[in-house]
């Protein structure tokens, strides 16, 4: 067997040329059957894995609104809707109003430590307004 592009001998089996380095051809070997690699299955975790980001319709969003303003049920679905399976818009619709909620109580203890403290003050001091 010669290399096809400088035309040097190449040895039995090799895959490249010594002299110029291109590939050799690909032989035939008699007998030879080819390796059996198995049958190609996908992933199925990827398929699976598909997300849900099809818009929300005025209704869903409706319904969704009036789901948050009934007490109680509003932070169960909120955490249902923010962590469970369901469409992605309403997840990070409901993980938002989670993280508003959170942003909210912070602010009120906040605020009403300040007017704990200020009420304190007063009492102390003997400035209570009448």
């Amino acid at each position: 067997m010669k290399c096809e592009k400088c035309d040097s001998p190449l040895p039995e089996g090799a895959t490249f040329c010594g002299i110029c380095g291109a590939t050799a051809p690909v032989q035939n070997v008699p007998g030879a059957q080819p390796m059996y690699q198995g049958d190609y299955q996908p992933n199925t975790y990827q398929q699976q894995q598909t997300l849900n980001t099809q818009p929300l319709s005025v209704g869903n969003y409706l319904l969704m609104f009036i789901v948050m303003s009934l007490p109680i049920i509003n932070l169960v679905m909120l955490f249902v809707w923010g962590f469970g399976d369901s469409n992605e818009n309403r997840k990070n619709f409901a993980r938002a109003g989670l993280i508003m909620i959170a942003i909210w109580i912070v602010i009120s203890i906040v605020l009403s430590g300040i007017m704990g403290a200020l009420t304190m003050h007063m009492m102390e001091s003997g400035e209570m307004l009448y």
